[in-house]
């Protein structure tokens, strides 16, 4: 089988022309407003949907409301495994995964109230210091409910982006007022 990634990285110019020619306003976006604009229109292919966000630097998460994760992009992987330690794959519990972690506590509420339905956007510092050099890295994150088609509560998601070296930059300028 071919691996997507390697696929996508023969067709980067395809999806830069795609990205740059969808008017989307990102920023101002539900995410059930952006999986509703992908679905509805010509550029939707669950292929080349996959190879998007495969590629992404945003990291994207989903879970159930048992904390099972159901979909994480590589990004995902990678963040989640350099903060807090455990490798992950779909069908991992966080609850059981974040175990012994001093960040148990926030991370597990972080997501307990995007799985009671809420959508909300935050800037938090996570970090095990003994991983990252006693350093917190600072993320932008956004949680957003999934709801099957009868509009029930059946998971959450997020899309978060490491924000730390702008977050340094502002705080550094404010130091210097």
């Amino acid at each position: 089988k071919t691996n997507p990634i390697n696929t996508m990285a023969h067709n980067k110019d395809h999806l830069k022309h795609i990205i740059e020619n969808v008017d989307l306003d990102l920023d101002n976006r539900t995410n059930q407003e952006l999986i509703q604009y992908i679905n509805s229109s010509k550029i939707y292919d669950s292929q080349y949907l996959e190879y998007i966000l495969n590629n992404m630097t945003d990291f994207i998460a989903s879970m159930d409301l048992s904390y099972n994760f159901v979909y994480l992009n590589p990004a995902f992987n990678i963040v989640f495994n350099n903060v807090f330690g455990p490798n992950i794959k779909i069908g991992s519990n966080l609850l059981k995964e974040m175990e012994g972690s001093t960040e148990y506590d926030d991370v597990v509420n972080i997501w307990k109230r995007a799985l009671n339905g809420e959508e909300f956007t935050e800037i938090n510092e996570f970090g095990d210091i003994t991983l990252l050099d006693g350093k917190k890295l600072t993320y932008e994150i956004t949680y957003s409910s999934v709801r099957n088609n009868k509009g029930e509560l059946i998971g959450a998601t997020l899309i978060g982006r490491d924000v730390t070296e702008r977050d340094l930059k502002i705080k550094a300028e404010e130091s210097i007022k």
